[in-house]
């Protein structure tokens, strides 16, 4: 026997199963499920149409704008970078000639001092003349040879492949420590107390062997230089000058990462230092004891005196300064307290030394801890906390967002550009890829 429609107070036979609805329903109330399923069609094909009139209005240059000003002041510094280098060459070109004209100018004088001598004594032989004679003879020959002298370039080809740039996607999120990855490179460098590090955008400057060394971004040594100024307590990069800033128990360099050469900058104040940082505009040196104080410096026009932070500002007399880092006019400290053996963190004003906030930190209660810092994504930061063996990512607001376990335990940690990050143990120096 049929059955009827399923729809209420509808008497008519069914006639199909409704898919939609799973109930046998007459063809009348099959057309009106089917004009029911059309009609929410259109809330869908104005969604398209707005996704579409989205799509069309992208903004390409706003997308690749940051993007396309990296590259045009990546272009612009090799450009400047080039300049200097051939103006330097130059230079040499000019000293090279110098040289033999000097020499030639010195034997024309030796010659009329002696032809004055002559002159003014009176007295000459047939032998004298026979030698002003030769010597005037080779003087026109080596004259003649310099008047031909040219000289020649031998210039490497410059190997710019796809390699040298690679673009990728940003990524708004920041690194959780718990997913890093394994080493990608490393280089092995033992040592029982490391020296410091420090990066921009193109280099890792390391001490190693009694040398300052430049390390690429391919995790090859490209520079080299001797370092003879004792132990190095703390290094950075300064962009504002173009250089990288290496301090020691007493003094200050800079490091020009083109000649690689080393300038010792005379201080107003003489101290003790143990790390330092600085901003566009200025230089932040911390004092190495109890009670440690900070002192600020102009960069420009010339590394001067401004201000000098005490305690309690800085810390409280039986504290002491391990690292500090500068980012958008706030230092991240960190302190140790040797009398109570805590350590924490602390976010202050570079301006006011206002405390923002602070952070207690686990202690292995070692009486020389090591501890230290690097910015990280621009706005947190990491803690190579060698005590506990373990890398801290610390928030902008003071939060501890991962503890990460690394062994050996490290002694320091930097970012290298956007994507990769340097972790130096008692063995090695390592890279990891973001």
């Amino acid at each position: 026997m049929p059955l009827t429609c399923s729809i209420a107070e509808c008497k008519r036979t069914s006639c199909a199963l409704c898919h939609c609805c799973q109930q046998d329903i007459c063809l009348y109330h099959l057309k009106e499920h089917q004009q029911l399923l059309i009609s929410q069609l259109d809330p869908i094909v104005d969604q398209i149409n707005i996704l579409e009139n989205r799509a069309s209005t992208l903004d390409i240059d706003h997308m690749i704008g940051d993007a396309r000003e990296k590259l045009e002041v990546w272009r612009r510094d090799c450009y400047k970078k080039i300049d200097e280098f051939v103006e330097g060459k130059h230079q040499q070109l000019k000293q090279y000639a110098d040289k033999k004209i000097d020499k030639q100018r010195k034997d024309i004088d030796q010659m009329r001092h002696k032809m004055i001598d002559i002159v003014q004594e009176q007295e000459v032989t047939r032998d004298d003349i026979d030698s002003l004679k030769f010597k005037i003879i080779n003087l026109e020959k080596d004259m003649l040879r310099i008047e031909q002298t040219s000289f020649d370039i031998l210039v490497q080809p410059t190997m710019v492949d796809d390699n040298l740039i690679r673009i990728q996607e940003a990524n708004p999120y920041q690194l959780n420590l718990s997913s890093l990855s394994q080493v990608s490179k490393t280089i092995q460098c033992s040592k029982e107390k490391w020296a410091a590090l420090a990066t921009n955008e193109t280099f890792l400057l390391m001490y190693q062997e009694s040398n300052l060394c430049l390390v690429n971004r391919d995790f090859t040594i490209s520079k080299k230089t001797v370092w003879s100024f004792g132990e190095i307590w703390d290094m950075f990069w300064s962009t504002i000058l173009k250089r990288f800033i290496i301090i020691n128990e007493n003094s200050v360099f800079l490091i020009d990462e083109n000649t690689m050469s080393i300038e010792s900058i005379q201080m107003a104040a003489k101290q003790n230092w143990c790390c330092g940082t600085c901003s566009d505009k200025s230089l932040f040196l911390a004092t190495y004891r109890r009670g440690s104080s900070i002192m600020e410096f102009n960069l420009l026009p010339t590394i001067e005196f401004i201000k000098h932070w005490k305690t309690p500002d800085t810390c409280s007399k039986d504290e002491g300064i391990h690292d500090m880092i500068y980012n958008n006019e706030q230092l991240f400290l960190i302190i140790e307290n040797r009398v109570k053996r805590t350590v924490r963190v602390e976010l202050k004003s570079s301006i006011t030394f206002d405390r923002l906030w602070s952070l207690p930190l686990d202690s292995a209660n070692h009486q020389n801890v090591q501890i230290r810092c690097c910015l990280f994504n621009d706005v947190d930061w990491i803690i190579a906390h060698h005590d506990l063996s373990c890398l801290l990512h610390i928030t902008k607001n003071g939060k501890l967002k991962t503890a990460y376990s690394y062994t050996p335990a490290p002694h320091f940690a930097s970012t290298f550009g956007s994507n990769l990050l340097i972790v130096a143990t008692s063995k090695s120096v390592n890279l990891h890829r973001i």
